[in-house]
């Protein structure tokens, strides 16, 4: 068994919900270390505080308590997933220079031909990064999917 502990932030609005059985798993497994964020603000905040090894991000998030979001709003959809994204990416020096070696991945139920804006600068997110949400990924698949990131 691998030593090494991982420190892993996932943000998604759903992980208390819809998502809680792989949250459930990720916690239970002795390879990874989680904080979670339910939205772009707490996303934002705990990556400005703290370095780790994978940032689990879903595309369709609310902005939380901070207005700076605001300027991303597109006709009143939430995906400020793609906002946290940009900023992390944009900001990488000073803000987020301590964030050089972390694997940021995509987990979301779009469809990835639907958003390659994702996959071009200035996100430029690596395509096997990128985890379609859907009934079908079973908490092995998952946790399985965040080692295969670790190992690239």
């Amino acid at each position: 068994m691998n030593s090494k502990i991982f420190k892993l932030l996932w943000v998604d609005n759903d992980l208390y919900e819809d998502l809680n059985e792989l949250r459930i798993a990720l916690l239970l497994n002795d390879e990874f270390e989680a904080d979670f964020a339910l939205n772009a603000t707490e996303g934002f905040n705990l990556l400005r505080q703290k370095a780790y090894d994978i940032a689990v991000i879903d595309l369709r998030m609310p902005p939380g308590r901070h207005d700076d979001w605001k300027k991303y709003e597109v006709n009143g959809s939430e995906q400020y997933g793609y906002a946290l994204l940009k900023e992390v990416t944009e900001q990488r020096n000073p803000l987020f220079s301590h964030l050089e070696k972390t694997r940021f991945c995509v987990y979301s139920i779009e469809n990835p031909q639907d958003v390659r804006q994702l996959f071009e600068p200035p996100i430029a997110l690596p395509r096997e990064h990128y985890c379609q949400k859907t009934d079908r990924v079973s908490s092995d698949d998952f946790l399985n999917f965040l080692k295969g990131l670790l190992r690239l």
